[in-house]
């Protein structure tokens, strides 16, 4: 792997630890799939329970950020891969967008993830789509990293490399329950909404306030325990 280094994405701390697939982390970073479900089913072309099953996947996705910050963990993730996609799926200007960049700077500069290192690099990004999947399970066997990743057939072959692969549920309740992540991640992200608007300048703090109220109404959709969109 390379190490060029841009003043946004340092160096890690120590060795990695953990690879973090792209479908993973753009659940992390965006809802802008879990916004085009909703749009789809107001046109009567998706079923609530599509609607309902990418909520679900951005909880776990945020019950395994959570994990991540407990371990203290260090992972590598695809830039040009992600960037390409939260350009697909949230494009700049558009609601989901916009969304985005409140997530990123709220969640990312506020404390919510504190404890997780993520980086970035460029490597892979001439290759295949197939083919970053075996570079990606390559630089996770020779670098003994925890691989997670919602592609059951990159899961299969990294097992049969002897690469240890998860889905993020699973790889989640290894180290913290679903109850505990919730109230990490609701305090966590309660503190970063007050930072939020204290970070801001004067003639912006009633919008922060709202902005701060939105996200936390957001997220606790999403964490809720029972079905939401039913």
């Amino acid at each position: 792997m390379t190490d060029e280094r841009h003043p946004d994405n340092p160096a890690p701390s120590g060795p990695p630890t953990h690879w973090i697939d792209t479908n993973v982390l753009l659940e992390v970073y965006s809802h802008g799939d879990l916004y085009a479900a909703a749009d789809l089913h107001k046109l009567g072309k998706a079923a609530l329970a599509d609607v309902e099953s990418r909520r679900l996947r951005l909880q776990g996705s945020s019950w395994m950020a959570m994990a991540l910050c407990r371990v203290e963990a260090r992972s590598i993730g695809f830039q040009h891969e992600n960037m390409r996609n939260i350009l697909r799926i949230a494009p700049p200007n558009s609601q989901a967008g916009g969304w985005t960049s409140t997530i990123l700077y709220m969640l990312g500069d506020h404390g919510v993830w504190d404890g997780w290192e993520k980086h970035v690099t460029n490597d892979g990004a001439t290759l295949t789509n197939r083919q970053r999947d075996a570079f990606m399970v390559a630089e996770c066997k020779s670098q003994r990293l925890v691989l997670v990743t919602r592609d059951e057939q990159v899961i299969g072959e990294a097992h049969a490399a002897g690469v240890d692969a998860v889905k993020p549920e699973p790889f989640a309740s290894r180290h913290i329950t679903l109850e505990d992540a919730r109230s990490m991640f609701a305090q966590r992200l309660f503190d970063a909404s007050m930072g939020y608007v204290v970070a801001g300048p004067p003639g912006e703090q009633e919008l922060r306030m709202a902005a701060g109220r939105n996200a936390r109404e957001v997220f606790a959709a999403i964490w809720h325990a029972e079905p939401w969109f039913k």
